[in-house]
């Protein structure tokens, strides 16, 4: 195939003189895959909220404020630490913590958080958070010189899983918030507690967000299960958003996305819910005020097995060729970047150039080295030292794997963004290359 041959030879060129493994990213298709989000969000009056576990280089993260000042909304952060850090030395604001903490250091991170003058919000959904959470403000303001009282934001995570009948969980084991009435009763409770501020909602339907339904790692079966369970799932959990949305009006909330009443004092808050596999549902659901978005922005190989699914791979990593035992059969040097989440076959990588390479299934992606089947073409054409190409099952993760990213952009997309979004490429080297660590 001459396309096929003739990009891994782009690619091949660009990694000639790295030390591999090394990570690609495709900034045009990056580019692209943002874009659908953007425009989709913009057309149902949503913002948008990055996954930043998702993507993990603050260059890309950079990269998608510029081109969307207006929609891309905030960050949603893994961890305090992390926050803290895109917050100082990124100067990035609005930064919900996606999963509650307690610990010392870091709500001492968040405090520094505001000290920077930056928005944080710390995830809640019981009473030990807040009382944790209201303990240590209550001590930090009591050392302050000054009057001025600060308090923590925080968001309640409520659970919004899909049992039906009561007969089975599907959904992810997060918040123990599952009924209006224990929403009702935590909203209460935060009144009662001087240091803490009620700003958001967050609910995650990780049911449909999570749940492949085109995957050919299962078969036809599972699938059809799957798009039955989201079927349903998705106006189930449509429903309860809209009574969690007028329960916090009850309690004097408010999104700007339904009503504002000039006559009362309404608090703002925001609705977030949403993820790359459920952004379409999400974006037609009128009381959320936001959405998050991550792995759909590289496009990892799982998020291909969504029927929905629009967007194209905007990265992958190499390995390098280091032996071959049989005519047939190469081995490269590591590879085992195997995805979190339950054992199965869809969370290994996927070989993307040359194609129709295949593992060995009593080996599979090793931790120091990874064979595979190769057809006759390439069996001649590929030699010892030479790269072939990989796509990770997951986005974020992976990055743990390596110090640098390779940005690899077009030479006219590169003028266009200069001139339209001024976004600096200034640094490039290679001609369309960047390397970021």
């Amino acid at each position: 195939n001459k396309i096929e041959f003739e990009t891994y030879n782009q690619l091949k060129t660009i990694v000639q003189n790295e030390s591999l493994p090394a990570m690609i990213v495709n900034l045009d298709t990056f580019d692209q895959n943002a874009r659908r989000f953007i425009q989709l969000a913009k057309q149902n009056n949503k913002t948008i909220r990055i996954a930043t576990k998702s993507i993990r280089v603050p260059q890309l993260i950079e990269y998608l404020f510029q081109i969307a000042p207006g929609t891309m909304k905030g960050l949603m952060c893994f961890s305090v630490q992390e926050a803290e850090y895109l917050a100082k030395e990124w100067n990035f604001d609005d930064l919900l913590i996606a999963y509650p903490t307690v610990q010392q250091i870091d709500l001492q991170a968040a405090w520094n958080i505001i000290s920077l003058n930056k928005t944080v919000h710390l995830m809640v959904d019981c009473l030990d958070h807040l009382i944790k959470l209201n303990e240590f403000v209550k001590l930090k303001n009591e050392n302050l010189l000054t009057k001025q009282q600060i308090k923590f934001n925080i968001c309640i995570d409520v659970d919004i899983s899909y049992r039906p009948f009561n007969f089975v969980h599907l959904g992810a084991h997060r918040s123990p918030i599952r009924t209006l009435d224990q929403l009702d009763q935590l909203i209460h409770s935060i009144k009662q507690f001087d240091y803490l501020n009620l700003t958001g909602i967050m609910c995650y339907e990780a049911q449909i967000a999570g749940l492949t339904d085109n995957n050919p790692c299962v078969g036809f079966g599972m699938n059809w299960v799957a798009r039955m369970v989201k079927r349903f799932s998705i106006s189930d959990v449509a429903r309860k958003r809209i009574r969690i949305d007028q329960l916090m009006f009850n309690h004097g909330y408010t999104n700007n996305n339904l009503r504002q009443i000039d006559t009362i004092p309404f608090k703002p808050f925001f609705f977030n819910g949403g993820g790359t596999g459920s952004i379409f549902s999400c974006c037609s659901e009128q009381c959320l005020t936001e959405v998050t978005i991550g792995s759909g922005l590289l496009q990892s190989s799982l998020f291909d097995y969504y029927i929905s699914n629009q967007n194209q791979s905007a990265f992958c990593f190499a390995l390098q060729i280091t032996r071959k035992p049989e005519p047939n059969v190469i081995c490269c040097q590591s590879g085992g970047f195997i995805a979190s989440g339950a054992i199965s076959n869809d969370k290994a990588p996927t070989c993307f150039l040359p194609k129709n390479m295949q593992t060995f299934g009593n080996e599979g992606f090793g931790e120091v080295q990874t064979p595979l089947k190769i057809d006759k073409h390439w069996a001649k054409e590929l030699e010892i030292g030479d790269p072939v190409f990989f796509r990770p099952a997951k986005a974020g993760e992976i990055a743990e794997r390596f110090n640098s990213y390779i940005i690899i952009q077009s030479i006219e997309s590169n003028n266009n963004n200069q001139n339209d979004n001024n976004y600096d490429t200034s640094c490039n080297n290679h001609n369309n290359m960047i390397i970021i660590e």
